[in-house]
Order: structure tokens, then sequence, then C-alpha cells
């Protein structure tokens, strides 16, 4: 559970607290580029689970919250009975990818004209692979 922690801090609170702080100090016309997974689909997640990632009526912060509430899970020994995935990199690309789509189409990046994608590079071998 430690080492979800530090995996979600990372890949997700990190990423929202990127998301937060170089809005204000990008150029205009930039591009914020975040490498994500084919894992980010909510293909990969129980269909009970998807309202968590409802990107047309969230924001980052919900996203942030949708990760905490999976972490309690995790922590609580009760994430497989509530339909999350046993591999953690899952309901976290999942994450990144959502708070990425709720970025996108933030009228306050897109009136910069600000571009906001992710990127699926395919596998690549890190720890978590």
């Amino acid at each position: 559970s430690e080492y979800a922690e530090d995996f979600m801090n990372t890949n997700n609170y990190g990423l929202s607290r990127m998301l937060r702080r170089f809005m204000p100090i990008m150029k205009d016309n930039g591009h914020f580029l975040c490498v994500a997974s084919s894992f980010g689909s909510l293909t990969k997640l129980d269909p009970k689970l998807h309202g968590l990632f409802d990107v047309s009526k969230m924001s980052v912060d919900d996203v942030d919250a949708s990760t905490a509430k999976y972490l309690a899970s995790l922590l609580a020994g009760t994430a497989a009975e509530e339909g999350w995935p046993s591999w953690v990199n899952t309901p976290s690309k999942i994450a990144q990818v959502a708070s990425i789509k709720i970025t996108a189409r933030d009228p306050q990046w897109q009136a910069r004209g600000i571009r906001v994608n992710a990127v699926c590079p395919g596998l690549v071998k890190t720890d978590a692979s």
C-alpha cells in the first residue's frame, strides 16, 4: 500500500499540482503534454466505477477525490470487492487521462490557446511494468 501511495502521489497528485501551477506561467499557444498509457481507458475499469471518472461533469479536484477513494479502498483492503483492478497502474492511468481530458476542455486553457494532450507511447520498461 505504501508503494501505491507513492505511485498515485507521483502520477496523479503530481499531475494535478503541475496543471494548477503551470497554467498561470505557460505561454499562450503553448503545449502541455502528459505521457499516459492505453491503460487509461475506462474499458480497463469495472463499469460500476466509471462514474468516478465521468469527465463530462468533473474537475481535476474531483479526479483527485476519486484517486483518494481508490487509495482508501486499497488501504482498507476492500479495493477488489469494490471492483478496482489489482494493478495500481490502471486506476492511476485512468485518473491521469481523466485529468488531461478535463483540462483540455477548460475554458481558461482554451482561451489562451494552450493545447493539453496525453500520449500513449506503448509499453515502456519501468519498475511499474
